[in-house]
């Protein structure tokens, strides 16, 4: 809808629905022709980091972030993943892009192996892309998400590929055993079950009276490494922390 402005110039006024699959083609299609030519560009990117907090990584990233920067570099933080957004400011498309490719470089340098993807990938879409790279499996024994961690993989398309199943249970009748110990049981026993390459396991319980504790493990051919997660806040945000967390555990070993 065209609307006269006073200055005798129009307003171009455009109402889409609200979901991206339909707003984004219907915006690039139908409304940015028609919108008057800048001479000022602006391009956005994201970078998605997973393993420290918000200010320890804007510690370590520095003056990348400083205000004023071109490109302005943005923080925000979402269950444990924190998302870098870069603004750049040109008079080309190519100058922008430019100033953003310099800038993801100086992030990797900053952050190394605690970032994990851009846009909108998260660590379950990296798990499997490289899972399916390399033509190897994973399964999951699950005690503490109530099927979180296994939803989030089965929703990665081709998942089929590379995931073999899971095991989703209680900690009940495990009280007395740390979590740590228990988890590593768990992630053996599993890839014995499954004839995985990888099993990721997940144990202890949410609901202790005592600061709650979870064991976080990970199976493969040489043996098994695992880590003591302390969860935070309230249960639905322990419970994401505690898959991603176990995602992140496997998406490490794949790097190496």
């Amino acid at each position: 809808m065209e609307l006269p402005r006073a200055d005798g110039a129009c307003c171009l006024i455009a109402a889409m629905p609200g979901v991206p699959s339909e707003m984004k083609p219907m915006f690039r299609d139908r409304v940015l022709p028609r919108l008057p030519r800048s001479d000022k560009v602006i391009r956005r990117a994201r970078v998605n980091c997973y393993g420290v907090g918000e200010s320890a990584c804007e510690e370590m990233l520095g003056d990348v972030t400083a205000r004023g920067r071109d490109p302005e570099v943005g923080i925000t933080v979402h269950e444990g993943t924190i998302t870098l957004r870069i603004e750049a400011h040109g008079a080309s498309e190519s100058e922008c892009d430019a100033k953003i490719v310099a800038t993801k470089q100086l992030i990797h340098e900053r952050l190394g192996k605690l970032v994990f993807g851009e846009e909108d990938e998260q660590l379950e879409d990296v798990v499997v892309r490289e899972l399916i790279r390399r033509g190897q499996t994973v399964a999951v024994a699950d005690e503490v998400t109530g099927g979180v961690l296994t939803q989030w993989l089965t929703a990665v398309p081709e998942s089929e590929r590379c995931f073999l199943g899971g095991v989703i249970g209680s900690s009940a009748g495990h009280v007395e055993v740390h979590p740590d110990e228990h988890a590593q049981r768990l992630a053996q026993q599993t890839r014995e079950r499954f004839g995985s390459d990888f099993s990721l396991a997940i144990a202890g319980s949410l609901k202790a009276e005592a600061i709650p504790r979870l064991g976080l493990a990970l199976a493969d051919a040489n043996g098994i490494e695992s880590q003591e997660h302390i969860p935070v806040a309230d249960v639905s945000f322990a419970r994401n922390r505690a898959a991603k967390s176990a995602l992140d555990l496997l998406r490490l070993k794949l790097k190496k």
